[in-house]
């Protein structure tokens, strides 16, 4: 776990960078020149791409992660397993493509009364979904490989950087908001370029066609997985996409727009997992390949109470500033409707966060098919939440909506795998873990920030907070090893950091 930890914080921190230009991007550009309805015209059509790219797919980086030890031998070019997972791919994509262009009025129909702005820009989610399905099928063959860092440079950093260009040069009036988008889209495609030539140098990139060896069972069995995971997969994507679609369909883009930039707040909690389930995710494929138990169970506790510790803390300073961060971005005051948004989506990330990583161990066991039960639930759930709250509580209840969904989604997932596998993902210290988070939501509470006007007295407050917030969250960590690993990393480093400033010069 101490390598999977070194190297996710590494990519982590990688993405800390790319979110705070994404941030840059979101607070302050974007709201500076793009409406609320723009910003929900962008969402709801990278909702629509990531919806249709799970159906294109056929399950294909499922499959990858699942199969991918049964086909690993580097001097055969793993039997030619990227490249049969590259056609299955264009397959899933030419189907999924047809099957849009037959439903297009309907689609139209959705959106016709609140968000009839969508209707002339529709024709991008095709190209999205086809650059979203390739960059998701060559970054799961990076991850296999054990490199995750090339993913996260393209994924959370050179699309935002995209993004910042493209936003410039959009508020300069150098492009309009169709060629906004087509750019947006574009950029997609220019990080699966570059995924190609990371491969290419690395060695990896096998694609001779000669290699290409999967006898009729394994091909049986990869076909019936995808047409599971298939299924279940777009119950995840109704849960985690649904809310936005639907808020577009039943009150319009503004709306959407003010909570997609909420939602993107909360989303920085989720980066730590993000890290981690990328080498997690084929960890937790080869114990179930060597039916290794006590790894498992241990990988298990560690990915939760590391996930939770790291999005809680995260959630606590984002909760604390949030103020100033209203304050700061233009047009603050009609994105502060989305205030408890963020709280409600950042609580559900955490949530999911602790219950670490039950979708790997599902997703890579014998038992996969009830992910896809519970994953069609999540869907189902999420959208009949979503259905009854959004009419009556607006953006809150849509949150509210995925917090109900996420719950009821994990306690059903972990419950079967302890039922199944006795395999659990908590202990004492998870506790422990829940009563210091606990403590330091009501401590921060205590100097409420929501109706200070000054600037001045704001930042303080603000700053004067986060910063005891954090003491006491680091002493606590430490002097109670929650975390071994955090522990450990974190004493390594602050050796290295003392040695370089108190190093004697030499005379």
């Amino acid at each position: 776990m101490g390598i999977v930890i070194r190297r996710s914080l590494n990519a982590t921190l990688v993405g800390y960078v790319g979110f705070l230009l994404g941030a840059f991007n979101q607070v302050i550009l974007f709201p500076a020149w793009l409406t609320p309805s723009q910003l929900g015209i962008k969402e709801v059509l990278l909702s629509a791409a990531l919806f249709v790219s799970m159906f294109s797919q056929f399950g294909v980086h499922f499959i990858m992660a699942r199969f991918f030890p049964y086909f690993e031998d580097r001097e055969r070019q793993h039997n030619g397993f990227l490249l049969f997972c590259l056609m299955l791919g264009s397959v899933g994509f030419l189907t999924a493509a047809v099957g849009v262009s037959l439903g297009r009025e309907q689609l139209f129909n959705l959106f016709a009364e609140k968000s009839p702005g969508i209707h002339p820009h529709f024709w991008l989610v095709l190209p999205l979904t086809f650059c979203i399905g390739l960059q998701n099928i060559l970054e799961t063959w990076s991850r296999l490989h054990m490199n995750i860092m090339a993913n996260t440079l393209t994924r959370e950093l050179l699309l935002r950087v995209a993004l910042t260009i493209l936003a410039l040069l959009f508020g300069k009036g150098h492009i309009d908001f169709g060629q906004f988008l087509l750019g947006y889209t574009l950029s997609y495609l220019i990080v699966c370029l570059l995924l190609v030539m990371h491969l290419k140098r690395m060695g990896i990139l096998f694609l001779d066609a000669t290699y290409l060896k999967i006898d009729k069972k394994r091909f049986a069995d990869m076909l019936q997985y995808g047409a599971y995971v298939i299924l279940g997969g777009a119950g995840y994507v109704v849960a985690e996409r649904i809310d936005g679609l639907m808020l577009a369909s039943m009150t319009g883009l503004e709306f959407t727009g003010i909570y997609s930039m909420a939602f993107f707040i909360a989303a920085l909690i989720e980066l730590p997992r993000r890290a981690i389930s990328q080498l997690t995710a084929t960890l937790f494929a080869g114990h179930w390949k060597n039916e290794d138990f006590p790894a498992m169970q241990a990988l298990f506790r560690q990915v939760s109470i590391n996930q939770f510790l790291l999005g809680a803390l995260i959630l606590l300073l984002i909760w604390t500033n949030l103020d100033f961060l209203f304050w700061m971005m233009p047009n603050g005051e009609i994105y502060r409707a989305g205030r408890y948004v963020v709280l409600i989506i950042g609580f559900t990330k955490v949530v999911d966060l602790l219950f670490g990583g039950n979708h790997e161990i599902l997703l890579n066991s014998p038992a996969y098919r009830f992910s896809l039960i519970a994953l069609v639930f999540l869907g189902v759930i999420s959208f009949s939440i979503n259905y009854l709250m959004i009419p009556i509580y607006g953006m809150n209840g849509a949150a509210a909506g995925t917090v109900v969904s996420v719950l009821l989604y994990n306690s059903l997932k972990s419950g079967f795998i302890w039922f199944r596998y006795q395999l659990w993902a908590f202990d004492r210290k998870t506790m422990y873990a829940l009563l210091l988070v606990g403590g330091l939501f009501a401590l921060q509470a205590i100097w409420p920030t929501q109706h200070m006007s000054n600037p001045v007295q704001l930042l303080s407050v603000s700053l004067v907070k986060s910063l005891v917030l954090m003491i006491l969250f680091t002493a606590v960590l430490f002097r109670y090893q929650l975390s071994p690993e955090l522990s450990e990393m974190w004493l390594k480093n602050k050796h290295l950091i003392l040695n370089r400033f108190t190093k004697t010069p030499k005379s």
